[in-house]
This record gives structure tokens, sequence and C-alpha cells, in this order.
């Protein structure tokens, strides 16, 4: 996630090799100093690293989240040919399961950006993956307070991100009971079984 500069001192360097389970001294130790050549503090602030902190926490949340919403994707996929291929399929199920992967593609707008806009160069609204990214690697390549930014990207992420994690929660038990109600009217059970419940927050 980014590096720091070492402090101005002096440091000692030695190779040595290691195989098949022995050491061997390749070089006597060599001392060399370190001076910077445009000098800047190597201290970090307490609100930076509290940030970093929370910027860490928040990429393992949304990338359980992302995660989960492959799977809800993809389970839609393999439900929709299941239904299609079944006798007790109707059209009112494919409806219901069009309208939840309607919803998952809103979903994935929020998530990801419009990309169809962007393609065309039309203006869109950076995506929470985008805003997530922003708030990332800036913290990580700056020693100072973290900027107004930075602090409102990830605000902005962790104030959509619950409440879409509510939403794929309902569309995932959606799609779980839609799947169970097809095998049980006997038809064919789908690769990879139900979807696994969406961890929480750590």
């Amino acid at each position: 996630w980014g590096a720091r500069f070492v402090a101005e001192d002096s440091y000692q360097v030695q190779l040595i090799a290691y195989h098949r389970g022995q050491f061997d001294t390749l070089t006597a130790p060599k001392l060399f100093d370190v001076k910077h050549l445009n000098p800047m503090p190597t201290t970090v602030s307490e609100s930076l690293l509290s940030f970093q902190d929370q910027i860490n926490s928040a990429n393992h949340r949304f990338d359980r989240f992302t995660m989960t919403y492959d799977r809800v994707k993809d389970q839609i996929g393999k439900l929709e040919k299941a239904l299609k291929a079944t006798p007790s399929g109707s059209l009112k199920d494919l409806q219901a399961l069009e309208a939840l992967e309607n919803q998952l593609l809103d979903m994935g707008i929020e998530i990801y950006g419009d990309k169809l806009k962007t393609k065309y160069e039309f203006e869109a609204l950076p995506g929470l993956q985008s805003r997530l990214s922003t708030a990332t690697w800036g913290s990580f390549y700056i020693q100072s307070e973290p900027t107004s930014t930075m602090r409102e990207q990830l605000e902005y992420v962790m104030k959509r991100l619950p409440v879409l994690e509510g939403e794929l929660k309902a569309i995932q038990d959606a799609v779980d009971q839609m799947a169970e109600d097809m095998i049980d009217a006997g038809g064919p059970y789908l690769e990879g079984g139900l979807i696994p419940e969406m961890g929480g927050e750590e």
C-alpha cells in the first residue's frame, strides 16, 4: 500500500544465501549512510494512521460485499437457465427473477459506476469502488493529515455500504427461496448449491 522514507542514519547490509537448509555468507557487512535529497518528515500523524486503519477495514468489508454480489449474480444466471428447462417453471417466476436481476444491475452501477456512460464520454458519478480507491491510494502516499476529499469519499462509502448490504441480502434471500421452490417442484439442483451467507463487519 505504499512506502515510507527511512530516517537519515547509518545502516548495514550483508548478502547471505540460503540453499537446501544451509546458510552461506556471500559478503562481509557493509556500512552505508542514508541522506535525503529532499528532506521530508519520517513520522506519520496518529490521525493518518487511524484513517488508514479505517480504510483497511472498509476495503475488507467492501471486498466481502462484492464477492457476495458476484455470487448472487452468478446464481441468478444459473437459476434462469434452470427455470427455463423445468416444466414447473412459469413466466411469473422468470419475471420475478428478471426484476431481481434488474435490481442487481442498478446496484452494480452504484458499486462500479456507469461504464456505459463513461464509455461514450458522458459525465457519470463515481462508483463506490472508485471512491474507496481514491481514499485508499491517497492516504498511503502522504504523511500529513488526510485531506477532506479522502475523508468525504470514505464517509460516503461507509454510509452507502450498509444500505447496499441490506438490499443485497434481500435479493439473496429471494433467489435462495426461488431455488428451493424450484428444487422442491422437481427442478434441477443448481451447481454450487445455495448462496453462502454474506459475512458481516469485522
